[in-house]
């Protein structure tokens, strides 16, 4: 007799980075969190274009999170919308950009001197800006986040969906932690403004654990005239 498995309970993460914002448009500034700083008019377009995209794949979230940061939660907003999604928007601190401290709306290049740059290669992940924070830190707050739903859908005991608007360095280090990647390779993963990144976690079967779908899909933003290059979150 054959014996019969029940489905996977699984959950499927899409990370979605923010549109573009007014410091992307000045990359020789220092970002980090900034959680002031809006989309520009192209970013808005950007976050319309992600939302016409899942809504094409029939995507469907049964919750949704974003950053505090107003671009993240404008674009969650837009994408939202044109999707067709009518369900709350949840904010959570954990999905905030890594801090840069006091560095944060200053110039890249005085800020960066080769001594700062050797010492963050030597130290990563753990090197941090003044009164900022490391990227050990943001992974270690983004892996928190994560496990809180995979303990959701292990509670609920069915399939979740779960749509994620943040940003690109902390994406990353989440991304390494599920790749189990050293930290030197964090920043040779591209996540571009609005791009797709998903993730699976299976809970059972023989499968158990992560997998990752897809990585920086943007081919959405393509469409609407953006190059869809990936400025530089931190270094």
């Amino acid at each position: 007799m054959l014996e019969v498995k029940r489905p996977t309970l699984e959950l499927n993460l899409n990370l979605l980075r923010h549109g573009e914002s007014d410091y992307n448009t000045t990359p020789h500034v220092i970002g980090g969190r900034s959680n002031h700083i809006k989309l520009t008019a192209g970013g808005e377009a950007q976050a319309n274009a992600l939302g016409e995209r899942l809504k094409d794949e029939s995507v469907r979230f049964d919750k949704v999170y974003t950053s505090p940061a107003i671009r993240a939660m404008r674009t969650a907003e837009i994408a939202c919308n044109a999707l067709g999604h009518t369900g709350n928007i949840i904010i959570r601190d954990e999905l905030q950009e890594l801090s840069q401290g006091e560095w944060e709306g200053k110039s890249r290049a005085l800020m960066y001197t080769v001594a700062v740059i050797q010492e963050m290669n030597d130290t990563q992940p753990y090197f941090r800006a003044p009164k900022g924070e490391s990227q050990a830190e943001v992974e270690e707050r983004m892996v928190d986040i994560v496990k809180e739903w995979i303990a959701l859908t292990q509670k609920q005991n069915k399939n979740l969906s779960v749509g994620v608007f943040g940003h690109g360095l902390a994406f990353k280090c989440l991304l390494r932690n599920v790749l189990g990647s050293q930290a030197r390779m964090t920043h040779r993963i591209a996540i571009t403004n609005c791009s797709i990144t998903e993730l699976k976690y299976n809970l059972d079967g023989v499968n158990k654990g992560w997998e990752v779908l897809k990585v920086n899909d943007h081919s959405h933003i393509l469409k609407i005239g953006y190059s869809g290059n990936a400025l530089p979150e931190y270094a």
